[in-house]
């Protein structure tokens, strides 16, 4: 059973609704009607910000479990936007900041207007000797969200790549598309046969120029589908064509 805990020391029994293990994301449901008066008309909806237009030096604000209790607050500035943490199947850029956090501290990133710029993980360089706040940003996030709110299964395939640019391809002779780096243990892409060194250059009708685009194409296909994925595989004699059919999957 899950509870949730609001602003006035109030709590609910609560419902998973949706969950994507592979990035780690929930979302749960309350019923209003056991809530008491004062707790309903305190609630407030959160807005979203625009984390692709947050600036280094821009002053945030932390909430939530970074020092080990509850309600837990700190002040500083976005140190970095140029790092990604990576899942399978997606990436999603990291907000860095100053805020020094407890290990394993959680919570939410905002802006001085009070939008959530991004979600704060542990476990985002949890081995540097230096803990600080990292936040997931948030507007790479919204897609799967909105899935998950919507009561929708967020598609799963089990690949993690790299992009293969033009200048990679001209100087290494790599076909366009993502170069797959790993394939997930027991995913749908490693029972279609998909293997590490492939290409990937469609997903169902949707064509792939590299790691962005896989993504975009992954979240399109629907959970349970048996979709095509072309590309190419290094032979004897070169690349050559291969195709799979992979059954979407979803992290539940």
């Amino acid at each position: 059973p899950w509870t949730v805990t609001f602003y006035d020391g109030g709590s609910c029994s609560a419902t998973l609704k949706k969950r994507d293990k592979n990035r780690g994301l929930a979302v749960f449901s309350v019923n209003r009607m056991l809530l008491s008066e004062n707790t309903k008309n305190g609630i407030r909806t959160v807005v979203w910000g625009n984390s692709n237009i947050a600036q280094r030096g821009e002053v945030v604000i932390a909430l939530g479990n970074m020092f080990g209790y509850d309600d837990g607050l700190g002040y500083g500035v976005i140190s970095s936007k140029k790092y990604d943490e990576l899942f399978a199947d997606a990436s999603c850029g990291v907000l860095a900041t100053d805020i020094a956090v407890s290990p394993g501290g959680t919570g939410v990133l905002v802006n001085q207007k009070g939008e959530v710029l991004g979600l704060i993980r542990g476990s985002i360089w949890s081995e540097s000797a230096n803990q600080t706040a990292n936040a997931l940003a948030i507007s790479e996030l919204k897609p799967v969200l909105e899935m998950l709110l919507n009561g929708e299964s967020v598609p799963y395939v089990g690949i993690r790549g790299t992009s293969v640019t033009e200048i990679v391809s001209s100087e290494q002779g790599l076909p366009r598309g993502m170069y797959v780096t790993q394939v997930v243990e027991d995913s749908p892409a490693m029972y279609a046969g998909i293997q590490n060194g492939d290409i990937i250059q469609k997903v169902g009708g949707t064509e792939v120029a590299g790691a962005s685009s896989y993504e975009k194409a992954v979240l399109k296909c629907k959970t349970g589908a048996q979709v095509k994925v072309k590309g190419k595989r290094r032979g004897n004699g070169g690349y050559v064509d291969v195709e799979f059919v992979v059954t979407v999957g979803s992290q539940e």
